[in-house]
């Protein structure tokens, strides 16, 4: 199998998103990948959706409120929670075209255009868990978006987050959550074992991540 071969040669898609050059282009790349992209990522042998349902599910009841799907992409973690009985599911993500597949989907109450690293436009302690997964990481979103992740939701509450190791170690990461824990501004709940989020992608099957889950202070 050459390196074109794994991953069905849509590598390229990785290279746009992680390199692009501001938030602009990176919406832009999102908006022009939405059609393919859950196709895509099934190819690479994507493992973030299956943990993540897997720890909402042991951590959060289906009947605890609100949960925020932050950078809910295509939907694909909204379509299986809402299938193990998750209502009030609400979405954003910082590309229309992720949004617009998403709400094809119909298991979201809301879903609007936010970027993390912003203010988000939600009360305070609205969700009752908020899940952010693939989009803590170097070009994406930085280390100041756990704070207004916290904020929105409450008390008790649970984020639940997947940091890739490279990210964690020289993105600003380490420092922040040391930070939160310092303040007290939350607990750890439990964090996976390192694994591979795309082990069919030529140049970032290697990469390791963890799902941490932590409870709001």
């Amino acid at each position: 199998m050459t390196e074109q071969d794994k991953g069905g040669g849509n590598d390229q898609w990785l290279d746009r998103v992680y390199h692009s050059s501001d938030r602009d282009a990176l919406a832009k790349t999102y908006d022009e990948w939405a059609a393919d992209y859950d196709a895509h990522l099934q190819g690479f042998g994507y493992r973030n959706t299956a943990l993540t349902v897997g720890l909402v599910c042991r951590h959060v009841a289906a009947d605890a409120g609100e949960v925020l799907d932050a950078a809910c992409g295509t939907g694909l973690i909204g379509e299986d929670l809402h299938t193990l009985g998750y209502d009030g599911l609400v979405g954003i993500d910082l590309s229309e075209g992720m949004i617009e597949t998403s709400r094809a989907r119909g298991v979201y109450t809301e879903l609007s255009r936010m970027m993390l690293g912003e203010r988000l436009g939600f009360a305070d302690g609205r969700f009752a868990a908020t899940i952010a997964i693939g989009v803590l990481t170097i070009g994406h979103a930085p280390p100041s978006s756990l704070d207004e992740l916290l904020r929105v939701t409450k008390r008790g509450g649970l984020l639940i987050f997947s940091l890739p190791q490279p990210a964690y170690e020289e993105g600003g990461f380490k420092e922040k959550m040391a930070e939160l824990d310092a303040a007290g501004a939350w607990q750890h709940v439990e964090s996976t074992r390192p694994y591979r989020v795309l082990p069919g992608a030529a140049n970032e099957g290697e990469m390791l991540s963890h799902i941490h889950v932590y409870r709001v202070g």
